[in-house]
């Protein structure tokens, strides 16, 4: 995830030189980062480091079940059950 984050941030930083370079030695780098990437979303409507690719979209449900799962064992009888 590092390296996502770092592939992205060089790659933005080096195409778009005229948006921070006014910023440079003029404003505290924590201030300076924040105000680069709202800039970056305003003009272009992309995020600075884009959410991995093959990434789960959040869900609000739970992905597991939410009690126990009925199990009878006829469906795929094992050696040594009940069901052979």
């Amino acid at each position: 995830m590092f390296a996502w984050g770092m592939l992205h941030l060089v790659q933005a930083l080096t195409k778009d030189k005229a948006t921070w370079e006014p910023m440079r030695d003029k404003v505290e780098p924590a201030n300076a980062a924040w105000e680069y990437s709202r800039r970056l979303w305003e003009a272009t409507g992309l995020e600075l480091i884009p959410p991995m690719p093959g990434e789960a979209p959040a869900t609000e449900s739970p992905p597991a079940l939410t009690g126990p799962m009925h199990v009878d064992g006829s469906d795929a009888p094992v050696s040594g059950s009940l069901g052979s």
